[in-house]
């Protein structure tokens, strides 16, 4: 059953990801308004690698484009469409390697090597959980029916969001405070701005906007918060002791 729902889930959002590349702004815009920004503060090399997928991207932009919306759909139809064997795990590995050219080009590593990294940002990137998805799939369907790869999984977000914490707590990087003593706005009052700045729907950059707001004016509460909320899911996972509901 948690095959099952791993491979429909990712599978129609490979599907959905193809569509939405069909968008007329995406074979020249792509490069300047996603590529580029997402490896804007990560170091020297990840921006060399990054730019080396724009000029290819530029050079060819509308087969590129095209090509992009072939493999994402091809790779959703055949999640959907071959539940067991062969083909099945041949698609995960699809998965598994068509994510990885997003995670490093599109996500510049999901900003993991960038400065101010942390969990409200998007890290570790979204394409990475497209990867494992594809690995988990690729794996032999003997493996399924074993606990160890569910006490591996749990553990491993366990320790993902026991570092999450980590990071959003450690001192000197901007998020205790709403605004700096010379009064620019915090790491994260910053990006929640520059994210309600961007083109969507009224009622999102609202919601943004309040929550920007809150953390202007209470930005050591609002850490804090994420912090213990980060911890708590991280030690949870990591102590792996199944949920027991009596009633």
């Amino acid at each position: 059953v948690a095959r099952r729902v791993l491979r429909i889930g990712f599978g129609s959002l490979w599907l959905l990801d193809g569509l939405l590349q069909l968008q007329s702004s995406m074979p020249l815009g792509l490069p300047v308004s996603v590529l580029q920004p997402a490896s804007g503060s990560s170091p020297g090399w990840v921006q060399h690698l990054v730019n080396f997928g724009v000029t290819t991207w530029s050079d060819h932009p509308v087969e590129a484009a095209v090509s992009a919306v072939w493999i994402q759909v091809g790779i959703g139809i055949l999640l959907l469409a071959a539940p067991r064997g062969r083909w099945s795990r041949v698609a995960g590995l699809a998965s598994l390697g068509w994510g990885l050219v997003v995670w490093v080009f599109g996500e510049a590593f999901g900003g993991l090597f960038g400065s101010g990294v942390s969990w409200l940002f998007g890290a570790p990137g979204a394409a990475l959980f497209y990867c494992i998805a594809g690995a988990l799939l690729a794996l032999p369907e003997a493996v399924w029916s074993r606990r160890q790869l569910g006490r591996i999984l749990v553990g491993a977000f366990g320790v993902f969001f026991a570092g999450m914490a980590v990071l959003q707590a450690w001192p000197g990087r901007g998020f205790w405070q709403g605004r700096t003593a010379k009064g620019a706005a915090g790491s994260l009052v910053g990006m929640v701005k520059q994210m309600a700045s961007t083109p969507q729907p009224r009622f999102l950059s609202d919601w943004l906007s309040s929550f920007g707001a809150a953390g202007e004016a209470h930005g050591f509460a609002v850490n804090l918060l994420v912090v213990v909320l980060l911890a708590a899911i991280g030690v949870t996972l990591c102590t792996g002791r199944p949920a027991v509901v009596r009633f």
